[in-house]
């Protein structure tokens, strides 16, 4: 089965947690599947580009810990859009580089 959503993104993770996202609210859209199932990704810039990430690739990007400030924004923006909170090391992590920032 194949399913069609246009969203805006920042990133190509972000695009799948947009798309997921949009397609879960719709209640004649069956479950996705986890593992090997495939997202695929078409970017509509001036030099566009399609993407094709599995479910199973996603997942470990997102329950991975981010290493730098930018990588940590970027798993809590998309945890947030799939209705998920960022895992407390992560904001453990972020508090700790703010505050060193901050000084």
């Amino acid at each position: 089965m194949h399913h069609t959503v246009e969203v805006a993104a920042e990133s190509l993770y972000e695009a799948v947690a947009r798309g997921l996202s949009a397609l879960r609210a719709n209640s004649w859209v069956g479950e996705i599947g986890e593992g090997l199932t495939s997202i695929t990704i078409e970017v509509q810039e001036k030099a566009p580009a399609t993407h094709r990430v599995l479910m199973k690739d996603f997942r470990r990007w997102l329950e991975a810990r981010g290493t730098t400030p930018t990588e940590i924004m970027a798993r809590e923006r998309v945890r947030d859009i799939l209705g998920g909170i960022a895992t407390p090391a992560d904001r453990q992590t972020r508090r700790r580089w703010q505050e060193d920032r901050n000084r």
